[in-house]
């Protein structure tokens, strides 16, 4: 049976109204600057931060995804805390202060004035708050009046925290060489701690007081008796930014890149985290002590477990903040405020990416480079000029230097090169100037901003506060709506002037016509990724950045899985953008019902119901858990139809379970065992009308102490056949080549191997393979590599071929492929791999093809096709719409876990050549997994998803688009590591 992860109306006349009003989709667009304080919600399972992009972010830590984000202040957000569970108040770069409603981030008009330069706030209760500058005042909100204690800095007061048990603040400047405790009961009492420059004030709990000072020196003060333990870290560039204390453990976050963890009994180092040495800004534990927060200067946010701090997720944006862009015709080139550069053919959605890459002394230091403009472009040259930013060691908003470098993108090869420094005495006063005002650096005070553009008779206006612009034309202006998130950056314009671009530090693309109507953004993500987004929010996403998509119904947060067979809509965005050609349209909505087609619905049953089966699930254990079981209380419930059963899936893995009784509602027990690392657990019950309920999802880490994953791999290659008319060259050579390249990979305690050449593979190998690869654990990785011919009957049933095949009937001694992916799919191993180098390995679409026994192309010049005998002939396209469908489309169908990676689509021909000395899918598996050219994200190891995508554009391009590899089938939810 399949399940289909759809959501089923009863009154689709109404839904396009109610849509809008029930279902919210977010994009997750994260912060694209530093992020100066994150707190993580009293309910433990979504967390707040805010940034100098002037962002205010909630995420939910359970899901991993961002539930809202708004542009709170253009000049940054220098801290924020909850006045209430439902409202945060926040404190600008500028001294602005905001109300804000919690989650919605909808601004509470309550006006804050203060004619005063705040640094800092603490909440003292739901209406009286804390600020500090040059003085000490206290702000009572709802009367507007501030009392301002007798109390003053030498210079500026930076840090302020409060505590409720002891009804007293502490406050601190870096000039002052004390900290100050206030106790607010009347009058007044001061009390000072002669400690150092101190740049962070925090109370860990009743009686204690922690500091942390510029020099690396982290104090704790118990406060009655008076006692001091300090502690200074080792490392170079350890000024202290943020610390906290939790579960006997301190954290201290420093400009050295890491989290020191305290054990706050004895001051013992526990351990050390971070993410590439790349300097921390702000942590924050939770208050059920289960998890540990932090965030660096790039915007990236690292959710840790306090059980054995190990990471659990990374939250980050889909892109970087966009700094250039030019159109040249159909091509579009982006520039990046990390370095990074693209390409993309509009007309053909292709897109190349670059960047300048960062040593581990530049990131550590706090070197960047961001594309500060995109010049000319000459003879497949393209121009652009680079701004490298070096971060002051202290204060990690602030520069110490700037520098412009010009540097040319040789297309041809995809190489950058940096060329040269460019003397600019004026930026050199600027970032002096800046740096003195303490203004935090942001990439766009570094650019020429342009606020007018004209375009073929028609004016164009940038808004004052960049967040939309005008056009005028013979005295006639039109506003544009505002989309973007954050100020634009600029505008460009296609060479009719019918299509307008803006661009922004949002990240994201606008695309608008010349009548004043929006008509999609664009975010692009990563080597190849990219999600197009309409104004009604249908988008077109590559399967990349789905993992960036939510989406909010009756207030609460989905991934994207719920709802993305609605939504997902390629063609509804398409038709509207001029650089996409009808044909490209009508493929892709072709490709979008040849989607429902698999899932066994039709378009009339794909309607948003607001009557659907509830499932409520229980979880009261750890999410970092040493357990090897999780326990969860069950209950279902339908006011209009009865249970019929429920499924549970763990890492894609799904397991159905009717319901015996047939009532409105039913409760138990599960008990699933978890596999080591992270375990992605999800719920939902089916009525007897087969309706589902959306998925409730938990994620928890497994913490067991399991010894390193086992690999069980399988290499089968076979040149030599019985009817010698078909032999092959390298195949067996293919085999021995991935056998001797998997020693040494290093992912494993042990590696099981089994090889499989020429006569050896018969049809009777099934159960050799059954007997090696059924030993494999659920925390062990099963592989099995082939190749060889692979051959379809008249049926279209598909074979591997065995030495001593019958090619005029596989089915004779051929191994079926059902009946390896069968056996496959019955193995406890939870971590599947199969990777088939052989002609006609991606799946068919049997109803649209057909087998032509005149084509006999076996070889051609060095290259030779793993071709057996008849060709395949789309029967008109729809094949190749077939096709398109599973690269656009994540699989929804029900899975036992397993990924197959084809070398070439279900009509396509493997090949193999000298060149080479291998089939080209292997040489190309061999070169991404030794010289790492699959790790596209940079972390140094290779995910099942890295590989295909790799896989898929590198031999596309080598065989000029004459083969390409296709995930036959995939398990989206458990992208493990493989090297």
């Amino acid at each position: 049976m399949r399940s289909i992860l759809i959501i089923l109306f009863s009154f689709w006349g109404t839904f396009i109204y109610a849509q809008n009003e029930t279902v919210k989709p977010v994009f997750q667009t994260g912060h694209y600057a530093k992020v100066n304080q994150l707190i993580i919600h009293s309910n433990n399972e979504e967390m707040v931060t805010c940034g100098d992009d002037g962002k205010l972010i909630v995420w939910n830590i359970i899901l991993g995804l961002q539930r809202n984000s708004i542009l709170a202040n253009s000049s940054g957000i220098r801290t924020f805390h909850f006045l209430t569970d439902s409202s945060i108040v926040t404190l600008s770069n500028n001294s602005e202060i905001q109300l804000w409603s919690y989650p919605e981030l909808t601004a509470i008009p309550t006006t804050i004035h203060t004619e005063f330069q705040v640094k800092d706030l603490a909440v003292i209760n739901d209406s009286t708050l804390c600020l500090v500058g040059r003085w000490v005042h206290l702000y009572y909100i709802h009367s507007q009046k501030v009392k301002t204690l007798d109390f003053i800095s030498k210079q500026l007061f930076s840090t302020v925290a409060y505590h409720a048990g002891r009804n007293e603040i502490a406050v601190a400047g870096p000039i002052d060489n004390y900290c100050t405790t206030i106790s607010l009961e009347k009058p007044f009492t001061f009390q000072r701690y002669l400690i150092g420059n101190i740049n962070k004030v925090a109370y860990s709990d009743s009686n204690q007081l922690m500091l942390a000072s510029i020099d690396g020196s982290l104090i704790r003060v118990q406060l009655n008796p008076l006692k001091k333990n300090t502690f200074t870290l080792k490392d170079n560039h350890n000024f202290v930014t943020d610390m906290d204390g939790a579960k006997g453990h301190i954290a201290a976050a420093s400009t050295n890149g890491f989290a020191v963890i305290i054990n706050a009994e004895n001051q013992q180092v526990l351990t050390k985290i971070g993410l590439n040495g790349v300097a921390l800004t702000a942590l924050d534990y939770s208050s059920d002590d289960k998890w540990l927060a932090i965030a660096n200067e790039k915007g990236t946010i690292c959710i840790y477990e306090t059980e054995n701090y190990k990471l659990n997720r990374v939250l980050k944006g889909a892109s970087a903040s966009i700094t250039a862009i030019q159109l040249y015709g159909q091509y579009l080139f982006v520039g990046y405020s990390d370095g990074i550069i693209r390409q993309l053919d509009l007309a053909e959605n292709k897109i190349v990416s670059n960047s300048i890459k960062l040593d581990a002394f530049e990131e550590q230091q706090g070197i960047n480079y961001s594309i500060l403009s995109i010049d000319t472009l000459v003879n497949m040259q393209l121009a652009f000029t680079v701004l490298k930013t070096d971060r002051h060691h202290d204060n990690r908003s602030l520069l110490r230097s700037v520098k412009k470098i010009k540097s040319v993108w040789d297309l041809e090869k995809n190489e950058l090169l940096l060329q040269k420094a460019i003397e600019d005495v004026s930026l050199r006063l600027a970032v002096d100037q800046r740096f003195k005002k303490e203004i935090p650096f942001q990439i766009e005070q570094y650019t020429t901003g342009i606020d007018h553009y004209s375009k073929n008779g028609t004016d164009y206006q940038l808004h004052a506060d960049s967040l939309n612009f005008s056009k005028s034309k013979y005295g006639k202006t039109i506003a544009y709506p505002k989309k973007h998130e954050a100020p634009i950056t600029g505008l460009r314009f296609s060479d009719n002037g019918q299509l307008v671009v803006s661009y922004s530090r949002d990240g994201s693309i606008r695309f608008w016509d010349d009548k004043g109507n929006y008509l999609a953004a664009l975010y692009l993500s990563g080597q190849y990724g990219f999600t197009y987004w309409n104004p009604d929010n249908y988008y077109f996403s590559s399967k990349e950045t789905l993992d960036k998509i939510g989406f909010i119904y009756k207030n609460k947060l989905y991934s994207f899985e719920q709802f993305d067979v609605f939504y997902n809509r390629p063609n509804i965005v398409m038709k509207n953008l001029p650089f996409f050609s009808e044909k490209n349209v009508s493929d892709f909505e072709k490709a979008y019902y040849k989607r429902l087609e698999k899932l066994g619905i039709t378009q009339s049953k794909l309607k948003i119901a607001e009557d659907l089966p509830e499932t409520d699930i229980s979880y009261l254990g750890e999410y970092s858990t040493k357990s090897a079981v999780a326990e969860f209380k069950l209950s279902f419930n339908d006011s209009s139809a009865q249970i019929a059963s429920y499924s549970y899936s763990i890492n894609g893995i799904e397991i159905k379970i009717p319901i015996p009784l047939t009532s409105n509602s039913y409760a138990c027990n599960q008990t699933i065992e978890l596999a080591s690392g992270i375990n992605q657990i999800e719920f939902f019950c089916t009525n007897d009308k087969g309706v589902n309920s959306l998925i409730k999802k938990q994620i928890i880490t497994c913490e067991r102490t399991f010894e390193k994953p086992e690999l069980y791999v399988v290499c089968i290659g076979v040149s030599e056949y019985k009817d010698q008319n078909k032999n092959l060259k390298y195949a067996r050579k293919d085999a021995e080549d991935i056998s001797e390249l998997i020693q040494a990979n290093k992912q494993f305690e042990v590696v099981h191997q089994k090889t499989i050449l020429d006569a050896a593979f018969t049809k009777n190998s099934l159960t050799d393979l059954d007997d090696f690869l059924s030993k494999a654990g659920i925390n062990d990785v099963a592989v099995l590599y082939f190749a060889g011919h692979g051959i379809l009957d008249a049926k279209l049933d598909y074979y591997l071929g065995t030495a001593d095949m019958n090619f005029n009937d596989p089915s004779e001694k051929g191994l079926a492929f059902n009946a390896l992916e069968e056996l496959f799919e019955e193995f406890d191993c939870r971590n599947k791999l199969m990777l088939i180098d052989a002609c006609f390995s991606g799946e068919l679409d049997k109803s649209h093809v057909r087998i032509d026994s005149a084509a006999t192309n076996k070889e051609k010049g060095n290259i030779q096709f793993r071709s057996s005998g008849n060709a395949l002939l789309d029967g008109g396209g729809e094949m190749g719409i077939f096709e398109l469908s599973k690269l656009t489309f994540i699989d929804l169908t029900t899975s036992r876990g397993t990924n197959i990676l084809s070398s070439a689509s279900g009509i396509e021909y493997a090949i193999e050549g000298e060149k080479w000395q291998n089939g080209l899918f292997t040489h190309v598996l061999k070169k991404g997994l030794l010289d790492k050219e699959a790790d596209l994200n940079g972390d140094k190891l290779i995910r099942i998803m890295e590989l295909q995508v790799y896989l898929r554009e590198t031999v596309s391009s080598m065989s000029g688009g004459a083969q390409n590899p296709i995930l036959r089938k995939e398990n989206n939810k458990n992208n493990f590591i493989i090297w």
